[in-house]
C-alpha cells in the first residue's frame, strides 16, 4: 500500500486492542489488521476492574479500507432507486462511527508529537510514531480536511496565517480547534467575535511574568544568562537604569563576564553614568564577597558571560556560582532573530541552570514572531521582557500576552 493511502483518514478502519503487554497487543493488531496496520497510540491501563491482575496496555491501530482483506469492509457501489438497503445503511453507520473516532484522534494530536518518541525493544513504536507525524503534517497541510472536521472557514484562515507567521502546525491546529469547540454549532458570530475567541484561547497558552517585582525590605538578586551575542550586557544596563532612575531603587551591579574583551568596560560606563556600584567577580569567592558587600541594596543585577555551546566547563562554573544560600532569579536571554532550531538548542544548553524566565531581545530586528509562541509552549517558561532597540533604558518593556499576539499577527 502506498504512503498516500494513509493520508486519507476517512477511509481508515480504527480499532483498539487490550493485552497484558505491548508485544501481545501488537500481535493482535497484526493478526486482525495485517502487517500494514498503523499504530496510532498506546496507553498503559491499570488492572481490570474487580481483579488483582497486573497492568495492561491498550493499542489503537488503524488500517486502510482498500487494503483490508476483510470483505465485510468495502466501498459500496452506487445503487439505483431512492430507498437505501439495510446493508448500505449499516455500512454508512459504521463509517460515521469511524469518522467520529478519527476526529477525536486528530484533535488530540498536539504537543505530544513534539516530545520524546515511545520505543519498545525492537524500535517498532518509534517507527510508527514517525509515520504518524508525517501523516499529521500532510493532514494539516490539506485545509479541506480541516473543513471536513467542522472547523469554521474564518478559523482556517487564521490557521493558515499562524503557520505563515512561524507557529508550529500542530500548535496552530490546537489553537483553532479549541476556539472552534467554544463556538456553538448554531451560533451566528461575526469574524470579530471569532477572532476574539481565538486570541482568548491563545492567551491561555502564552505565559508572561510581567516585570521583575521587588518586596519592600527584602533584597532581590537577578541574574541575566544566555548565549553570546544576544545583548545580555545592554539588557542588564536597561534593567538597572529602570529600577534606579524610574523606580527609585538602590541598585548594584556584578559582572561575571571576564572572558569577553571590553565587556567590563562597557558595564563600567553604564555604572558611572547611572551612579551605580559595580563589582567584577573572577571566581566563586569574589562573587560571594560582592553579594555580601551589597546587602544594603534593594536589587542586584548580575551580568554573565555568553556560554559556548561546546564548553560544558563554563556552564558548570556558572551553576557553581549560583549554588548558594542567596536565591537568584534567573532570566534566560534569547535573540528573537535566531532561527527556532538555535533557540531550542540554547534552551536545552541552559536548562541545567534552572532559569525562571525568558527575555527576548532584538524585537526591532526580527521579521517573524511565531517562534515566540512555539518557545512558550516548548519550555512552559514565562516571558518577562522584550527589548526593542539599543537605547538605555527606553528600549525595554514588560512582556504581555496581548503584545506577543500583536507581534505574531502584525
Amino acid at each position: 500500500m502506498s504512503f498516500y493511502n494513509w493520508v486519507d483518514f476517512f477511509t481508515m478502519h480504527v480499532k483498539k486492542y487490550s493485552a497484558a503487554n505491548i508485544q501481545e497487543a501488537l500481535k493482535l493488531v497484526k493478526e486482525e489488521l495485517g502487517s500494514q496496520a498503523m499504530i496510532i497510540s498506546t496507553e498503559n491501563l491499570g488492572p481490570a476492574a474487580g481483579t488483582r491482575k497486573g497492568h495492561r496496555v491498550e493499542v489503537t491501530a488503524a488500517t486502510d479500507h482498500n487494503y483490508n482483506d476483510d470483505t465485510s469492509i468495502y466501498r459500496p457501489e452506487k445503487k439505483t432507486g431512492s430507498a437505501e438497503t439495510s446493508d448500505t445503511k449499516e455500512i454508512i453507520s459504521s463509517l460515521q462511527e469511524e469518522i467520529l473516532e478519527l476526529k477525536k484522534i486528530v484533535k488530540s494530536i498536539s504537543l505530544d508529537l513534539q516530545g520524546p518518541i515511545a520505543r519498545d525493544a525492537d524500535g517498532f513504536l518509534r517507527k510508527e510514531t514517525i509515520k504518524l507525524k508525517s501523516i499529521v503534517q500532510c493532514f494539516l497541510k490539506d485545509n479541506s480536511k480541516l473543513k471536513d472536521i467542522g472547523i469554521y472557514d474564518f478559523l482556517i484562515h487564521y490557521y493558515e496565517k499562524a503557520v505563515k507567521k512561524g507557529i508550529n502546525q500542530n500548535l496552530a491546529f490546537r489553537l483553532i480547534d479549541k476556539a472552534n469547540r467554544e463556538i456553538a454549532p448554531d451560533a451566528s458570530l461575526s469574524e470579530t467575535d471569532m477572532k476574539s475567541r481565538l486570541f482568548t484561547e491563545m492567551k491561555h497558552f502564552i505565559k508572561v511574568s510581567g516585570p521583575i517585582k521587588t518586596v519592600l525590605g527584602k533584597q532581590k538578586v537577578v541574574a541575566v544568562v544566555g548565549p553570546t551575542g544576544v545583548g545580555k550586557t545592554t539588557t542588564v544596563a536597561k534593567l538597572a537604569a529602570d529600577f534606579s532612575l524610574n523606580k527609585n531603587k538602590e541598585v548594584a551591579l556584578i559582572t561575571l563576564d571576564t572572558y569577553r574583551i571590553g565587556a567590563i568596560e562597557q558595564l563600567q560606563i553604564y555604572s558611572k553614568i547611572m551612579d551605580i556600584p559595580l563589582s567584577v567577580a573572577e571566581n566563586k569567592e569574589t562573587f560571594t564577597a560582592a553579594l555580601n558587600r551589597y546587602q544594603d541594596k534593594d536589587i542586584i543585577f548580575i551580568d554573565t558571560a555568553g556560554r559556548s555551546r561546546k564548553d560544558k566547563k563554563q556552564m558548570e562554573e556558572l551553576i557553581n556560582y549560583f549554588d548558594g544560600d542567596i536565591p537568584i532569579e534567573r532570566h534566560l536571554v534569547l535573540s528573537s532573530v535566531d532561527q527556532e532550531e538555535n533557540l531550542i538548542s540554547n534552551i536545552r544548553r541552559f536548562y541545567p541552570l534552572s532559569f525562571d524566565r525568558i527575555i527576548f531581545t532584538k524585537i526591532d530586528e526580527a521579521n517573524s514572531f511565531g517562534n515566540l509562541f512555539n518557545i512558550c509552549m516548548t519550555t512552559n517558561k514565562p516571558i518577562s521582557y522584550f527589548t526593542t532597540g539599543q537605547k538605555v533604558p527606553e528600549d525595554i518593556e514588560a512582556a504581555t500576552a496581548d503584545k506577543t499576539i500583536d507581534l505574531i499577527f502584525q
